[in-house]
C-alpha cells in the first residue's frame, strides 16, 4: 500500500453550478452515496478525475471560447489546461445530467439519458457525443475560480482539483 505522502494527486475538475432566482441565488450540489470510496455521504459539486480522452487533441476542435494555450495560461500549466475544462463539462453531464454545450446553430442539445450513462461508463467519449449531435462545448461561459489539492493523509485518494463556476442550465 502506498504511504499517504507518496500518493500522487490525480488531476480533477469540479463545477459549481449557480442559478439566480427571484428568491435567492441557488447552488447545485449532490449528495454522494454513503458507499462511495471517496467522501461518501458528503454534499459535493459535480466533478471528478480528468480522463485521457479529455486530453484528446480532437476534442479541442469541439471547444468554443477557449484554446489549450489560453486555458493552460489561466491554470499556470505548460500545456493541457483545456482538458480540465473538458473534464468539468463531462463530469457535470455524467453526474448531474447538465450538459454545458450547445449545437453549432446555438440550439439546446437533445442528448439522451442512455448517452449520458454511456459517457459515464466510458463507452462514449465527449468528442464522440459532440460529433454525434454536432455539439460544441461552450467554455467561454465556464470560469476558473480555484485550485485545491487534497491534503496528505486524507485517505488513499488524492486529487489536484481545478474548480470552475458556470450558470446552471434551465
Amino acid at each position: 500500500n502506498d504511504h499517504p505522502s507518496t500518493i500522487v494527486p490525480r488531476d480533477a475538475a469540479t463545477v459549481m453550478l449557480l442559478r439566480d432566482s427571484d428568491a435567492a441565488l441557488e447552488v447545485f450540489m449532490m449528495r454522494r452515496t454513503l458507499n462511495a470510496a471517496f467522501v461518501g455521504g458528503f454534499y459535493v459539486f459535480p466533478g471528478g478525475a480528468v480522463d485521457d480522452a479529455d486530453r484528446d487533441a480532437e476534442v479541442e476542435a469541439r471547444c468554443d471560447g477557449l484554446t489549450d494555450a489560453d486555458a493552460s495560461e489561466q491554470l499556470n500549466v505548460p500545456t493541457g489546461g483545456l482538458a480540465f475544462w473538458v473534464a468539468a463539462v463531462r463530469e457535470c453531464f455524467e453526474e448531474a445530467g447538465f450538459l454545458l454545450a450547445r449545437t453549432r446553430d446555438g440550439s439546446r442539445p437533445a442528448v439522451s439519458d442512455v448517452e449520458r450513462k454511456a459517457v459515464h461508463a466510458g463507452e462514449l467519449s465527449m468528442e464522440e457525443l459532440c460529433r454525434r449531435h454536432d455539439l460544441v462545448l461552450d467554455l467561454s461561459a465556464i470560469r476558473y475560480v480555484a485550485h485545491w489539492v487534497t491534503p496528505v493523509g486524507e485517505g488513499p485518494r488524492r486529487f489536484d482539483t481545478r474548480f470552475f463556476l458556470a450558470a446552471a442550465p434551465d
